[in-house]
């Protein structure tokens, strides 16, 4: 459910356990990975330098010299910058506002830059999980509840699997330690359910140092 937040891009709440629930893993995305894989600054650094770039050799070749060609080029740069530090705020937005949290009996995702909105996945609900683990260690962990979770897209988005709008799959982004992370999590799941579940492994998984674990 989404709620209004106390303070703009304030972090999330403290999640509410039961007596005798504990928290095995808690943690969030960073504010660079989303800047890179979630709002592409590099494709928008590289699409501004190149509006620019063309602005001003159409200067010089309409004859306006060095200065007609840096006058040009002046409006491209200002759009450029403007449009990072807008990404790079809500990067920082982003990863402010969203933690994941895993306890012994669920999975919660806490995230929402002017709403605040939480899912909670019981354990024993999730069917399946799949780890996408790049070079630097960070990664994704998507896990495929049951078919009945009438979860909706547009309100998981960012944290879904693209593309999968008639069966939604939450998707945790850019997690530190992804792979050892999406172990606990397979494994809690298995045990939940009483049966071996492996997590899928994507091509581009890399191994990875197993981080201490939060203990709430």
């Amino acid at each position: 459910m989404s709620r209004p937040s106390a303070f703009p891009w304030a972090r999330p709440s403290p999640v509410r356990l039961a007596p005798d629930e504990r928290i095995v893993w808690q943690g969030g995305p960073t504010t660079r990975a989303l800047a890179v894989r979630l709002y592409h600054v590099r494709f928008v650094a590289v699409y501004g330098i190149g509006l620019t770039l063309a602005d001003a050799i159409q200067a010089r070749l309409h004859g306006l010299g060095h200065w007609g060609a840096m006058e040009a080029a002046i409006p491209g740069i200002l759009t450029t910058i403007g449009a990072l530090a807008i990404f790079a705020m809500l990067a920082w937005g982003s990863a402010r506002t969203t933690r994941y949290t895993l306890t012994e009996r669920r999975l919660v995702v806490q995230f929402g830059l002017s709403l605040s909105a939480t899912l909670c996945l019981p354990l024993d609900r999730i069917e399946g999980v799949a780890v996408r683990v790049r070079g630097d260690g960070t990664g994704d962990i998507t896990v495929r509840p049951q078919a009945n979770s009438k979860l909706v897209f547009i309100k998981l988005w960012p944290f879904v699997r693209p593309w999968r709008f008639g069966a939604p799959e939450p998707m945790l982004r850019e997690v530190p330690a992804a792979g050892y992370v999406g172990s606990v999590l397979s494994r809690m799941v298995a045990a939940s359910r009483s049966e071996a579940i492996q997590p899928s492994l994507l091509p581009d998984e890399r191994p990875v140092a197993a981080p201490e674990l939060a203990v709430a």
